[in-house]
């Protein structure tokens, strides 16, 4: 500490000079911020469990799939990765219920609605179809106007009927949509990114989609596998 007397000033005192090392700060709050993300991602799994069990689920089982997909989530919605998120596998282990339950738990995170999603259900786009072919199924599978609502979340991929008539015009319309966003990721340098669930494995959704429509979907999105019991029988 300097005590100056009456006649002097601190601009007098030939104070040495202090070298910040802006790396060695730079790794300090890096690893405060590591701590903090697998605080969170505990907490989080520790509060899922719970929505399980007022679901019904009695005894829920966080696995090895629960904590990869919130990694999977943590990369598409703060690392800002190019990829979206989709959960395939077994119908009925929660793939829709952890889906619904992060969105949830990440609302107050979504700025100015940068990382909300446009929900459409395949019943949407089933109706969309019918009612004015493949434009008005490209309307509902687009951004949401005047927002940065960008990012579209499709649920039950697969469960569509694969040729759908519309005014006579026969269409596979899921393959169309696929093409349809993959172009659009593309052309906004992958700000428009794509979720989904689906009851199908990753053998039948290659046959579902061919081989071109499965690796795009690929391309486009982290795609984890999701097997084991079906939680709806737990519940009777």
């Amino acid at each position: 500490m300097i005590v100056l007397n009456s006649n002097e000033s601190y601009e007098n005192i030939d104070a040495p000079k202090i070298e910040i090392d802006y790396t060695e700060i730079n790794n300090y709050f890096n690893s405060i911020y590591e701590n903090q993300r697998e605080l969170s991602l505990r907490n989080y799994l520790a509060n899922y469990e719970i929505y399980l069990k007022r679901k019904g689920i009695e005894k829920p089982i966080i696995t090895k799939y629960e904590i990869e997909i919130n990694t999977y989530f943590y990369k598409a919605f703060y690392q800002k990765t190019k990829k979206g998120i989709a959960i395939v596998g077994t119908a009925g282990t929660g793939k829709t219920t952890f889906f619904n339950y992060y969105l949830s738990t990440q609302y107050d995170n979504f700025e100015n609605n940068h990382n909300r999603l446009k929900i459409v259900s395949i019943r949407d786009i089933t109706n969309a179809y019918l009612e004015g072919q493949i434009k008005e199924v490209e309307a509902l599978c687009s951004p949401v106007m005047n927002s940065r609502i960008t990012s579209l979340y499709i649920d039950d991929l697969g469960k569509e009927t694969p040729i759908m008539n519309s005014f006579g015009t026969k269409q596979d319309v899921m393959t169309n949509i696929i093409d349809y966003r993959y172009n659009m990721w593309n052309d906004t340098d992958f700000k428009n990114k794509l979720y989904f669930t689906s009851n199908l494995n990753l053998k039948d959704l290659q046959k579902r989609y061919s081989e071109i429509y499965y690796s795009r979907l690929f391309e486009m999105c982290h795609i984890i596998e999701k097997n084991g019991k079906n939680l709806r029988f737990l519940n009777v």
